[in-house]
């Protein structure tokens, strides 16, 4: 029996099976198909038979057969067709291909290694030459492409970075499966910002801001400020040249020529110039005229360079001269502090003047520092860009009153703060004493923000910073070091260390002051805030008159910088944690609580919001009449997006309402029920 056979077997069996199907579904027709073909069925049982039989009687021949050639089909496949074969070939080709890419791939990735160990040592050239032998093997990997951008941007080619972004930006177009990585918005709008492309520079790095991560976005809106501080410098400088021409401007035209051609044998004739075109920067049109023809970068740039370097009483004269006419130039005006804060050269020469021994370019160098950091854009460039000079400033911050100042500013910038935080024993240096932790307090504020600068603080100073109260002889030191203290509260040890009764009685001095100087009642009350956390120290402050103190400071002005804000803080934080004698001292000047709720900010309206409601806890208290305006005012902010404020007002609305009929019609007669159901939903 052959293959042929078992097929035949196999097709009548199949037939009998239809069959059988035929007959049990009743069909008449199907009835007479059966007996039509009973007889070939019968013969084929018979066959089958036969086939069985001779199957048993050969299986020993079959089984060695079997054996020595495994089956039938392996020895003689059958033939493929043309289609078949095709697609044969394309599945090996594509094997091959992926084994290919993968070997490829591992190559690229080589080579993007020693790229980045060259980036490291900042071999911006040797980084680039890396990655592009990588790209010739890979050019489509973004991580490579997007480290090569950095590498161009480092290396001075803002040109060559665009391209490799724009290359990536091109490939990923239409391929909605995949995001771009943050850094390839990033670094293409860092580069369209140094080829003056700022709005592109905008629109790029809103995109990477939208695609970042929460670590990442603090990063993204800083650099689309610069990008828009830059974009109002370049309009300002267009404006300022295109402008009417002012008594100064022939003047400052005339400098700037006699800048460019300056030598050795125009010194005197320069620092002449110097002294007479700083008097023509009194108006700000002259000042930005001054900046958009090229004034900055020519005192700054190479120009003074040979000057800058040379040594000698004529040297330091041109280039004193050359700083204040920068600092004369820079004040007031934010876009040239920033437009200076962005130039390499004038800080490699600052940083130098500033730790040169003789000093004698010193002071002037911290004063134009100390202008251009006023501006936060100017100051946070220099924080990023120039960090090494904040070094230098802390290592001077003790004895120099400029260097203390603009080092105090830097650190207001988390990017020097990291800085710091990454360097051990920074801390210990400057609390050595209680005077002078007194004459650093500002700084020593701004470093205790970041948590490993204040755990240094607080790991064997503790003792020390909290004696050095007793040190402080007038409002201005009290309240630099209550600024300290606020920062250092965040941890709950000192904060414990702080809930006494000498503490209280050197904050009550300043909650009471009549000043225009409002500081350190701010900080008094910011601190209080905090401390009144504590249910103890809270029921210390009541009895201790604070909360008249605090409504009267809460009557004050409600500007930005009001020490209305931490007052209303510290009074909801003393209603919350102390008993009845608080809320009722409160509730009698209701309409000051409703006042900041009414006026105030955001921020003060929330903290009223929640003493309100804390205080409503009170039945009693509810129906005082200063509160009858009080459900309109809060409606107001109890319709907004979820948010704290809006939370706060809702929580009191429905203490007033639960424990007073009156507030509870008034706030029908609003619809104020549909609103607040409407939110809760």
């Amino acid at each position: 029996m052959d293959l042929g056979d078992l097929d035949e077997v196999s097709a009548k069996i199949d037939r009998i099976h239809r069959v059988v199907q035929s007959i049990a579904a009743g069909d008449a027709q199907a009835m007479q198909e059966a007996e039509a073909i009973c007889a070939e069925v019968y013969v084929c049982m018979c066959f089958f038979l036969c086939c069985l039989s001779r199957l048993e009687n050969g299986w020993q021949e079959s089984k060695d057969k079997i054996k020595s050639e495994r089956t039938i089909i392996n020895k003689e496949p059958p033939a493929l067709s043309a289609e078949q074969q095709t697609l044969l070939a394309l599945q090996q080709d594509a094997e091959e291909r992926h084994q290919r890419r993968i070997q490829r791939d591992k190559e690229a990735d080589a080579l993007k290694l020693k790229g980045n160990e060259a980036f490291k040592q900042e071999a911006y050239a040797e980084a680039i030459d890396w990655y592009t032998r990588a790209l010739t093997l890979a050019p489509d990997i973004v991580v490579i492409r997007s480290n090569r951008a950095q590498a161009y941007l480092c290396h001075g080619l803002p040109d060559k970075a665009l391209e490799d972004c724009q290359f990536l930006v091109n490939l990923n177009r239409g391929n909605s499966a995949y995001t771009l990585p943050s850094k390839v918005w990033l670094r293409m709008g860092l580069a369209q910002r140094a080829l003056g492309e700022y709005s592109a520079a905008i629109a790029s790095l809103r995109k990477g801001l939208a695609a970042s991560t929460p670590a990442d976005r603090a990063t993204f809106e800083s650099e689309i400020a610069s990008c828009e501080s830059a974009q109002a410098l370049a309009e300002a400088d267009a404006h300022a040249v295109a402008g009417p021409a002012t008594k100064h401007t022939a003047a400052i035209d005339a400098f700037l020529q006699l800048v460019m051609q300056a030598d050795n044998s125009t010194s005197q004739e320069l620092t002449s110039a110097l002294s007479s075109t700083r008097s023509c920067l009194e108006d700000s049109h002259d000042r930005a005229y001054f900046r958009a023809k090229g004034g900055l970068r020519l005192l700054a740039g190479p120009t003074m360079a040979p000057f800058c370097t040379q040594q000698g009483e004529l040297a330091d004269g041109i280039v004193n001269e050359a700083l204040a006419l920068l600092a004369a130039a820079a004040t007031n005006q934010p876009h040239s502090a920033l437009a200076l804060a962005n130039d390499i050269s004038l800080f490699s020469f600052l940083h130098a003047w500033i730790i040169a021994p003789d000093g004698g370019r010193c002071y002037p160098s911290l004063n134009l520092l100390n202008i251009v950091l006023e501006t936060p854009a100017a100051r946070l460039a220099v924080a990023r860009h120039h960090p090494e000079i904040a070094d230098e400033l802390l290592q001077m911050a003790d004895t120099n009153a400029a260097a203390r100042q603009a080092c105090t500013a830097l650190t207001a910038e988390p990017a020097t703060r990291e800085r710091f935080a990454a360097t051990p024993g920074v801390i210990a240096p400057l609390l050595s004493a209680p005077k002078k932790i007194i004459r650093l307090c500002p700084l020593l504020t701004n470093l205790a923000a970041h948590p490993v600068l204040r755990a240094e603080m607080l790991q064997s100073h503790t003792d020390l910073l909290l004696h050095t109260a007793a040190a402080t002889t007038n409002d201005e030191s009290r309240a630099a070091l209550l600024g300290l203290y606020t920062n250092l509260s965040v941890e709950p040890d000192f904060a414990k260390r702080l809930q006494t009764a000498s503490v209280l009685a050197m904050l009550l001095p300043l909650l009471s002051r009549d000043s225009e100087d409002t500081l350190p009642t701010h900080r008094a009350a910011s601190l209080l805030a905090r401390l009144c956390s504590d249910a103890a120290f809270a029921c210390m402050a009541v009895q201790a008159g604070t909360v008249p103190l605090l409504l009267t400071v809460c009557k004050g002005d409600l500007g930005e910088e009001s020490p209305a804000e931490p007052a209303m803080r510290a009074l909801a934080k003393i209603c919350m944690h102390s008993g009845v004698e608080a809320r009722e001292q409160v509730m009698g000047a209701g309409d000051v609580v409703l006042r900041l709720i009414d006026k105030g900010s955001e921020g003060m309206a929330g903290n009223a919001a929640l003493c309100l409601g804390e205080c409503a806890r009170e039945p009693k208290l509810c129906g005082l009449p200063p509160l009858a305006p009080a459900v309109p005012l809060l409606l107001v902010h109890a319709k907004k997006e979820r948010c704290t404020l809006q939370e706060n007002s809702a929580i009191a609305i429905a203490r007033l309402c639960q424990n007073n009929t009156a507030h509870l019609a008034a706030l029908r007669a609003l619809g104020g029920l549909e609103v607040l159901h409407s939110r809760l939903r």
